[in-house]
């Protein structure tokens, strides 16, 4: 998931430049030569990963000094628009722009940006990003008999044959890529870590099987001018493409998925070893800290006995006699108690003998303890 969404980032991006680059030769742009285009390319390229790099460092400090929620997301909010819009100001691409913003703020953000505001921004894109995505394919498909009534320049059948053409060809050109150019970087980088990121051929099969097309072909066909000879077509083609590779192969996907046997997700197993590495460095710290703050023993002594809790539940995690380990026993014993206490405080609530405010502010303790315990929807529901 990782690769394919990077992929994706990236590629629109570069295609979008190169579009660009495209129609201006369509349009009869003058001064369009492989210097001009050489050049273009350098200006939207660099252009663009230098303005996406000044939104990230600027959203991260304003991020960093604003406290209050709404500000905060209104700050993140407008961080794409910004590098968008900004890129596009010097004929840079904005869609890099937003990329690298994008990139940027997902590394170095973690350790400037409050987590409380962190957590209720993410919830906030989250649903951002469904509705906006719904609303993208939504608009695809009302597009689609708009399309098909304004295309004069060709019959409809001949739309409908070079769309299946082309999706052919959009197909069959990402599983050659894909499954060419891994052994010529095979042949030219021979370093020990290159050999280490090597995968069989099934487990390519889904990075090729998943070269959907959407909004992003959609706009880009829109966005030619209306002087282009057979622009109609083009829309209609691409529109015959989005709805090829989106059924044919989103429907398929599953079963490629399945051929291609990938290796068991090692994330639940990283998770232990991150969590376990913090735990060992928090103990270390607590002594020099406990010290400098000038904390009670007693204090101290509570809390260090909670972390070594902790680091012992993580540390013995064989089987026990009903199937779960200690992990999962502490999980399953946690949920419970958290359970037991979201109803009493609810029925707390109903009998008026605690403010709505209250167990508003208690509920958001319970869900971000539920949260750090691994619940899924089901545990939360129960």
């Amino acid at each position: 998931m990782t690769i394919l969404r990077a992929e994706s980032l990236v590629n629109d991006g570069t295609a979008l430049v190169i579009f660009g680059i495209a129609v201006q030769i369509a349009t009869g742009h003058d001064g369009v030569g492989p210097g001009g285009i050489a050049l273009d390319f350098l200006i939207s390229y660099a252009g663009g990963i230098g303005v996406g790099l000044a939104a990230g460092w600027l959203s991260i400090r304003l991020r960093g000094v604003v406290r209050d929620t709404l500000l905060n997301n209104t700050v993140s909010l407008l961080t794409p628009f910004a590098a968008f819009l900004l890129a596009e100001e010097i004929n840079a691409s904005g869609v890099l722009a937003v990329v690298v913003a994008g990139l940027y703020i997902s590394q170095a953000g973690s350790l400037l940006i409050a987590a409380q505001e962190r957590i209720r921004v993410r919830a906030f894109w989250q649903l951002a990003t469904f509705l906006l995505n719904g609303t993208l394919f939504v608009l695809v498909g009302l597009e689609l008999r708009g399309a098909v009534n304004d295309l004069t320049s060709y019959p409809l059948r001949t739309a409908v044959v070079d769309a299946l053409l082309v999706a052919a060809a959009v197909i069959g050109t990402r599983l050659v890529w894909l499954n060419t150019t891994p052994y010529l970087i095979r042949a030219l980088d021979r370093r020990p870590q290159q050999r280490a990121r090597r995968i069989g051929f099934r487990g390519r099969q889904p990075n090729a099987w998943a070269g959907f097309r959407g909004a992003v072909s959609l706009a880009a066909a829109l966005a030619i001018p209306s002087g282009v000879p057979g622009r109609d077509l083009i829309i209609v083609v691409t529109f015959g493409v989005i709805l090829v590779t989106l059924v044919v192969q989103g429907l398929t996907l599953p079963a490629v998925l399945r051929w291609a046997r990938l290796p068991t997700d090692n994330s639940e197993t990283e998770m232990a070893y991150a969590e376990s590495r913090a735990v060992e460095a928090a103990l270390q710290l607590l002594p020099g800290e406990a010290e400098r703050l000038a904390v009670d023993p007693e204090i101290t002594a509570l809390v260090r006995s909670e972390v070594e809790e902790r680091r012992t539940e993580l540390t013995e995690a064989e089987p026990a006699p009903d199937g779960l380990n200690r992990r999962e026993q502490y999980r399953a014993l946690r949920l419970a108690l958290i359970s037991e206490k979201r109803r009493v405080v609810v029925h707390l609530r109903d009998e008026r003998r605690i403010d709505d405010l209250v167990l508003r502010r208690f509920e958001t303790v319970l869900d971000a303890e539920e949260l750090r315990l691994g619940a899924d929807t089901a545990d939360a529901g129960e």
